[in-house]
């Protein structure tokens, strides 16, 4: 699969808002939520169905808040977030 080149400005678009989440601002992490929450919601309906997926992306949200200092580059921001789905 080739990436687009929508794919690669969101990746680069990613760096700042990264880092400011990483660093507690909460304004950061709701745009960390809004840009990966349809996947983790997709994640977990192919995994549990659609009644326990909305309670479960949440879950999978608060284990992203609180790990996220731990994530050291943007780029590997998305597969963490989706590992953890």
């Amino acid at each position: 699969m080739v990436a687009s080149a929508d794919m690669l400005d969101e990746a680069t678009d990613l760096e700042p808002i990264f880092r400011a989440a990483r660093a507690g601002d909460g304004e950061a992490f709701a745009e960390v939520y809004r840009r990966f929450a349809r996947v983790v919601h997709g994640i977990m309906i192919a995994r549990v169905g659609p009644a326990e997926a909305e309670d479960l992306a949440q879950e999978a949200f608060v284990l992203v808040h609180r790990g996220l200092a731990q994530v050291r580059d943007a780029q590997a921001l998305p597969a963490w977030v989706c590992t953890i789905a």
